[in-house]
This record gives structure tokens, C-alpha cells and sequence, in this order.
């Protein structure tokens, strides 16, 4: 038997659908239960700096994320974590269905720094 490298592609972005499509199927969690800890998420607390969402508006069914957020976890990937060779050359852009609103951007984390507290956690 032969083995060989299969090339996958990263998934689009969390919409709400999809969010809420892949904590019921790998964590169990209800839908509830997903917006409990969205709450959560977006009114987390930040100790002297008051309240700091972690995660961006979870309304949304886009998966366009914004060139800021982009230019934020590209640098985060060159610099601080991975190195340069772990960054593509360019960044992966997903359509959006074509009766999305696309009034909100994907659901993500809301700056780099919430990423570097965590890993620096684990």
C-alpha cells in the first residue's frame, strides 16, 4: 500500500449556521448552550480594562473577514508563533452565498492578542 501527502484546504470561516452546525457535532453542545457561551465571549471581562469581547458579532451569515483582521493574524503567524515559512503567500478569500447579507464580517476572535493570551496559556 502506497502512502502519499493529500492536500487539504482550511474551511471557510464561522457563520452562524456553521457555528452552531459544529459545536453540536464536536462538542454536544445545544444551541443554548452555544449562545450561553457566546455571551460569554462577547462580554468577557478584561480585569481594570473593563468588559473586552473576544469574539466578533456572532449574528452573521459572511464570511468575508476584514483586511485589518488579515494584516492582525498574518503578522501574528509570522512573527510571534509559526514563522514566516507557516504563512501563505496570499490570504484565503471565501465567497459568500449569494443571498448572504454580508452586513457583519465572519465570526472570529477580535484581535491577535486574545490568540497570543491563549497560546501562551496552553
Amino acid at each position: 500500500m502506497a502512502t502519499r501527502e493529500k492536500k487539504r484546504n482550511p474551511v471557510a470561516p464561522f457563520t452562524t449556521s456553521t457555528v452552531q452546525q459544529e459545536s453540536s457535532r464536536k462538542l454536544r453542545f445545544s444551541v443554548s448552550a452555544l449562545w450561553g457561551w457566546r455571551s460569554g465571549c462577547m462580554k468577557a471581562s478584561a480585569g481594570q480594562r473593563g468588559l473586552v469581547g473576544l469574539i466578533t458579532y456572532m449574528r452573521t451569515d459572511s464570511t468575508r473577514v476584514s483586511d485589518d483582521a488579515l494584516k492582525d493574524v498574518r503578522e501574528f503567524i509570522a512573527g510571534d508563533r509559526f514563522g514566516p515559512e507557516y504563512l501563505p503567500p496570499a490570504p484565503n478569500i471565501y465567497k459568500s452565498k449569494k443571498d448572504a447579507q454580508d452586513a457583519h464580517e465572519a465570526i472570529r476572535p477580535t484581535t491577535s492578542r486574545t490568540l497570543r493570551k491563549w497560546w501562551r496559556s496552553t
